[in-house]
């Protein structure tokens, strides 16, 4: 005889699986028989209250378990925001920035420019120098413009001579500078400076510079030295009646009254 048993049991333990998958439980039709219930037992009203707000606790705890399994579920996956690069670190900063603060930027020095050699003025802007021209002995320009010029020496004894500037003005003159130049030589000493300039106004000095005497004389500021021929004088002593005056030099920077500006300057010859 068959037995049926094992087959048919099998069938029902699968009906019962399928069957328990598919239960879902009814939040709503419980919640309606909690409710139905309670009206039924006329609970009193504190009572009442106290089930009604069990019942409210319940429907929260379920529904904020739902949506926190939803917020789990949807923050399951792996993270594919990309992290944030760590803040780039200029050249020349040292120690670590603060967290959102960039670190300054690092200040530069200017260029610097080259250099550029400063340019020399053209030698045919500048007037003529007085140290150039006394310089140079023998390096003469006795006539200029409306001036012309002469020099002399004169023996006045033993150990005493004097060396004379002749100036021819042609015009009026309303500046003039004129300076002799007696190169020292054994025992020279000053005996002053003389000129036939009427008036006072011509100033005379005397100093000692650069291995030399130098006898100045200047046309006072604001005066004018007629056209006409005048002479300048400088004294002086010295060791022996032999003096050597081949470095001896004059020279005299004018302006006349056409505006003109003469420049003249020469050496001195001996008379006896």
């Amino acid at each position: 005889m068959t037995d049926h048993r094992q087959p048919a049991e099998g069938v029902l333990r699968a009906e019962l699986r399928r069957a328990a998958a598919e239960h879902e439980p009814d939040r709503t039709a419980m919640l309606n028989r909690i409710a139905a219930n309670r009206g039924s037992l006329r609970a009193p009203r504190g009572q009442t209250a106290r089930l009604a707000g069990a019942a409210l606790a319940v429907a929260t705890v379920l529904g904020l378990g739902g949506i926190a399994s939803w917020a789990l579920a949807a923050h399951t996956g792996p993270d594919t925001t990309p992290a944030a690069p760590p803040p780039a670190t200029l050249p020349g900063t040292t120690g670590s920035a603060a967290p959102g603060s960039a670190a300054p930027p690092t200040s530069r020095p200017p260029a610097s420019r080259p250099h550029s050699p400063t340019q020399a003025p053209s030698p045919s802007s500048a007037s003529p120098s007085p140290s150039r021209v006394r310089g140079h002995p023998g390096d003469t320009q006795v006539e200029k413009g409306s001036l012309w010029s002469d020099g002399s020496i004169e023996v006045a004894g033993t150990d005493v001579s004097e060396s004379t500037v002749t100036l021819k003005a042609e015009a009026d003159l309303t500046a003039l500078d004129l300076t002799i130049r007696v190169v020292m030589t054994p025992g020279l000493g000053d005996q002053g400076a003389t000129h036939d300039v009427t008036g006072g106004a011509i100033t005379a000095t005397v100093e000692r510079r650069s291995g030399a005497l130098l006898y100045h004389f200047v046309l006072r500021e604001g005066t004018t030295l007629p056209a006409g021929t005048y002479r300048f004088t400088a004294r002086y002593g010295h060791d022996g009646a032999g003096r050597d005056a081949t470095d001896d030099t004059y020279e005299a920077f004018a302006t006349d009254a056409d505006r003109r500006r003469p420049h003249v300057y020469g050496n001195f010859d001996v008379t006896d």
